[in-house]
Formats: structure tokens, C-alpha cells, sequence
């Protein structure tokens, strides 16, 4: 268990390392999920350094850093930090907290709140991404939804490691999407859960809906859920989860 909690203790320096660099502020965090707890744009200033285009609406404090594309249709709802060589839009929506690393991400069709999203990553289609933590060379498949509140309001819990005995790490927060790794790929109409974990590499496939732990480096053809989650968990009276295997 204790190298799996190290490998996310890895991601999240990760995230914090490219976070550093863009903000030019010191971060410390001991889990990914507290990142989006932070205040991380409280300073920020408008500054229009890349292009915008003739009817993208903004409102509030937006960074947009040199070679940044920001298409008609767009609205960016502040505080919003766009990093270089990205592509944003037509019609894309960008709401408060959004940190978009960059370089060469691609948000087209997409909405976007309070997550942080780490270069080379595309979601250029239909795609809603809410309180969320998502890697570099990441790909999101048309119409992609990630999940970030349950029905019930409770607090949303990670659960880490797929076994007989997954720790239980709680959040303290009812708005979590996903926790997504490097180089995940997601099909089209893919369905993540809130307080989702997914591991390096891993496909979800087209029409999956997931919840839980994803092991790095799994291939997810059929709806997956980790069966130490309970209906309250996702704020079902219904039937428990049945746990599928990769």
C-alpha cells in the first residue's frame, strides 16, 4: 500500500511542480484534491498576452499567456489562468479556479470549473470537466462528463488502491471529480463518478461509466465500480455496485 500512496504522492508533486512555475508562489499540499481547496488564482490580474477573438465574453480577473488561441463563443468566468500554445474554443466555458497549464492544450466544445489541467491534454468535444485534477497527454472522447457532486450533497471520499482492503481517504469537500494521471484516454460518452482515481495510462472506453480506483495501465471495456463503495458513496438507494474487472 505504501508504494501506491507514494506513486500519487508523485503525481501530486507533479502538479504542484508545473503550478509553481506558472503562479510563481510556493504550494504545499500533502494530497492532489486539496489543490482545488487552495486559493491558487486569489492574486491573479487580467492580462490578455495571447489572441482573443471578437465575441469571446469575460468576465472577472483571466490570464491568457503568448500563442494562446481563445475562439468566438467562448466565456471565460475569472479567476481563469490559460497557459501558452493552447486552443480554446469556439463555445468553450471556462469558470472560476480553471488552470489550464498548457503548453498545446486544446478545449474546444468543453466546459470547464475549478480543475487544473496540465499540458498537451484535449478535450475539444461536448465535454464537461468539474473540480478536477487531470495530467498531461490526457484525451477526453466526445461527450466525456465527469461527475463532481452527489445527490445526497455528502462530503465526496477517494477511495486509493483496487484490493480486498482500499484506504479510505476523506476529502472533506462535496464538490470532486476526478484525480486522473498522465496519458489517460477516455472513449466517446464516457461517465467518471465523482472522487474517482485514475492511474497512469489507463483507457476508459467509449460509454463506460467508472467509479473508484483504476489501477495504472488498465483497459476498461465494461462500467466499473469498486466494490468497497456503498450506495450512499454516490448517493444511490438502489442496488450496490457490482465491481467489474479490467
Amino acid at each position: 500500500m505504501l508504494a501506491e500512496v507514494l506513486v500519487m504522492e508523485e503525481f501530486t508533486n507533479e502538479v504542484i511542480e508545473f503550478l509553481e512555475e506558472k503562479l510563481n508562489r510556493e504550494i504545499k499540499v500533502k494530497y492532489p484534491w486539496e489543490l482545488l481547496q487552495l486559493n491558487l488564482l486569489g492574486n491573479l490580474e487580467t492580462n490578455i498576452r495571447g489572441e482573443i477573438e471578437q465575441t469571446v465574453a469575460i468576465k472577472g480577473e483571466v490570464y491568457v499567456e503568448r500563442g494562446t488561441i481563445v475562439k468566438n463563443g467562448t466565456r471565460l468566468e475569472g479567476p481563469v489562468y490559460i497557459g501558452r500554445k493552447s486552443w480554446i474554443g469556439p463555445n468553450a466555458y471556462l469558470r472560476h479556479g480553471t488552470i489550464i497549464t498548457g503548453p498545446k492544450c486544446w478545449l474546444g466544445t468543453t466546459e470547464v470549473k475549478n480543475s487544473i489541467i496540465l499540458g498537451h491534454t484535449d478535450a475539444g468535444h461536448l465535454t464537461f470537466i468539474g473540480d478536477s485534477i487531470i495530467g498531461q497527454y490526457c484525451n477526453f472522447g466526445a461527450g466525456t462528463m465527469v461527475a463532481n457532486y452527489k445527490f445526497d450533497a455528502k462530503d465526496i471520499p477517494v477511495y486509493f488502491r483496487q484490493d480486498y482492503d482500499p484506504q479510505k481517504f476523506e476529502t472533506k469537500t462535496n464538490k470532486l471529480g476526478v484525480i486522473m494521471e498522465d496519458g489517460v484516454k477516455t472513449g466517446v460518452n464516457a461517465v467518471i463518478l465523482p472522487g474517482s482515481y485514475i492511474g497512469k495510462g489507463s483507457i476508459i472506453g467509449a460509454g463506460v461509466k467508472v467509479l473508484g480506483y483504476v489501477k495504472p495501465g488498465s483497459r476498461i471495456k465494461k462500467d466499473y465500480f469498486n466494490e468497497k463503495w456503498q450506495p450512499d458513496n454516490i448517493g444511490w438507494d438502489g442496488q450496490v455496485p457490482l465491481k467489474i474487472k479490467s
